[in-house]
């Protein structure tokens, strides 16, 4: 009766323990994103850091199992932090490739450029710097602007830099100038 009652215990405690390991072993997506707020869009502007990390997301899609386009953005202020009537700062990048298929590499427009929709091998890039609902800063096809996807996960996570030169959305021409970009945002499927 002893030696029952103690295999009993070891038997219980054995399970316990083995499930403990399991559990403890298990992680969400080994090697994907997590939502643990590591995510981040930040940069340089004229020699000034600035750092986007709420609601940090991409978003893409395309035709038979492609990404023939990507949006990647982040805001400076959480969404329910803003006032009535304000807006975030915000950063979008937008990049089409209509018939091809995005994936690690450099995406760059120098001083024009335009998207062939026939050639796969042609891509648009634009990218915006919203100060507010009103004023931006925008780089596109007649802007000088690179991106460098590092590490594109479908449905996971984008990584990568950027720099650029960007123009107010006003008649002025002023610019400023955006180095030491860098981005890591998790899919968002919505």
């Amino acid at each position: 009766m002893q030696k029952q009652k103690i295999t009993q215990l070891l038997f219980t405690l054995c399970l316990v323990l083995g499930f403990t390991m399991v559990l403890s072993s298990c992680s969400k997506d080994e090697g994907g994103p997590s939502d643990s707020g590591n995510y981040f869009m930040k940069a340089k502007f004229n020699g000034e850091l600035k750092e986007f990390k709420q609601q940090p997301s991409f978003q893409g899609g395309g035709n038979d199992g492609r990404l023939e386009h990507i949006v990647l953005g982040a805001d400076e202020i959480y969404f329910k932090d803003v006032k009535p009537g304000e807006m975030s700062p915000g950063f979008v990048i937008e990049i089409w490739n209509i018939g091809g298929d995005i994936k690690n590499g450099t995406y760059t427009y120098n001083g024009g450029g335009g998207i062939d929709r026939d050639d796969a091998n042609s891509y648009s890039l634009k990218s915006y710097y919203m100060l507010d609902g009103y004023t931006r800063y925008g780089a596109n096809e007649t802007e000088n602007l690179t991106m460098v996807i590092t590490d594109l996960q479908r449905d996971k996570s984008i990584r990568g830099t950027f720099k650029g030169v960007f123009t107010l959305n006003d008649e002025s021409g002023k610019t400023i100038t955006i180095t030491d970009g860098e981005f890591y945002l998790p899919y968002r499927d919505n």
